[in-house]
């Protein structure tokens, strides 16, 4: 067995019969081999052609006997020698050839192993990938309906302070004027306060009593919404 040069797929094709020299490395820009490539193979020596020069002594043997005046049973038997021998040469060339052919299609079925593996990385390459973005994406989206349901709360919060400012206001447009006196809960003198409290609001028919308006007071307005005595 002898070892042969092996390069990967994904390298450039070296020149035929090409085997690197001692201390030879492969060009830092080429790319990594598949996972598992090996760089040698073993391979089998190639046979040997030695029956080509046994034709040769055959004849040159043939030749001597008859120059030699051998009998003619000796010259029979080496003519059928000499046919055997060249029926062998033709059955080890065929041999020899299916052999070569039978060795190249193993290392083109090699490269392609190869190749294969190569491609089989590089797409669990993008499946990893791919299943990173769509884990990403997920992780986004589920962000992105968290946001909508804070934004679609703020908006129903406007919408009901909205209308409860609306029903203020109409009620605001439908109570009666209140006189200076009756804003005034009492004091003395005419001179306009705020009411001591809603009971007197009341009584004057005042109430609600809305914030900048005459009898107007924060006591009256616990929660602050600048309508007092609700």
């Amino acid at each position: 067995m002898r070892q042969v040069f092996n390069p990967p797929p994904n390298w450039p094709s070296p020149p035929e019969g090409w085997s690197p020299p001692a201390g030879w490395s492969p060009d830092p820009g080429w790319p990594d081999p598949p996972e598992g490539w090996q760089l040698w193979r073993s391979e089998p020596e190639p046979r040997r052609r030695w029956l080509t020069p046994l034709v040769g002594a055959v004849a040159l043997l043939v030749g001597i006997a008859v120059g030699a005046g051998g009998s003619p049973s000796q010259a029979g038997e080496l003519d059928e020698a000499t046919t055997t021998a060249e029926r062998l040469t033709d059955e080890n060339t065929e041999l020899v050839d299916e052999l070569e052919a039978l060795q190249a299609e193993a290392d083109e079925l090699r490269a392609q192993l190869g190749a294969a593996e190569a491609e089989v990385t590089r797409l669990t390459s993008e499946a990893g990938n791919v299943a990173a973005q769509a884990a990403d994406l997920a992780t986004r989206e589920a962000a992105l309906a968290q946001r909508q349901g804070e934004v679609d709360a703020a908006v129903a919060a406007v919408a009901q302070r909205e209308a409860a400012l609306a029903a203020a206001e109409a009620a605001a447009a439908s109570r009666p004027p209140v006189s200076s006196g009756a804003a005034t809960g009492g004091a003395p003198g005419g001179v306009t306060s705020a009411f001591r409290n809603c009971d007197a609001a009341r009584a004057a028919g005042a109430a609600p009593v809305r914030r900048g308006e005459p009898g107007y007071g924060p006591h009256l307005d616990r929660d602050d919404d600048g309508v007092g005595c609700e």
